[in-house]
Formats: structure tokens, C-alpha cells, sequence
């Protein structure tokens, strides 16, 4: 159960930053100083990477596992959402 609810807080907290209008100012900043970075910003799969090894913190996960497993299921997730 706490890989669920780990898979789905890092789903979100990535959905936020890649989607959402709080998350926008700093797009737009980001955009305007890189343009590789906002790629990175911009991707569901590198930013849920980077979203689940900081969060891999908080549970007793290895980081890497839990960044792969947080990319790989937000990407799955918005897969299914978008069709």
C-alpha cells in the first residue's frame, strides 16, 4: 500500500509541476534562461524522476529504484489519461 500511495503523490506532485498554472511563472523563467532545462521541466518522465528521488527521502526507498518507478508510473498514468 505504501508504494501506491507513493506512485500517487509523486504522479501528482509531478502533474503539478509540469501542468500546472502555479508551477507556470517558473516555466516561463526557466524558459527564458534555458532552453535544455525547460525541456527537463517540461517532461513528465525526467521531472517524475527527479520528483521520486526526492521524495525517496521521506520513505525507506532506494532513490534510484524510486525515481525510475515514480517516472515510469507518471508517464503511464498520463498515457492513460490523455487517450
Amino acid at each position: 500500500m505504501e508504494i501506491l500511495i507513493f506512485i500517487l503523490v509523486c504522479y501528482g506532485a509531478t502533474n503539478i509541476i509540469v501542468n500546472g498554472s502555479i508551477f507556470s511563472g517558473v516555466r516561463d523563467w526557466v524558459e527564458s534562461k534555458s532552453s535544455f532545462l525547460f525541456d527537463l521541466l517540461s517532461c513528465i518522465m525526467c521531472t517524475g524522476f527527479w520528483v521520486g528521488v526526492i521524495f525517496s527521502f521521506s520513505v525507506d526507498l532506494n532513490f534510484f529504484f524510486a525515481g525510475c518507478l515514480a517516472s515510469g508510473s507518471s508517464w503511464i498514468i498520463q498515457t492513460l489519461i490523455d487517450k
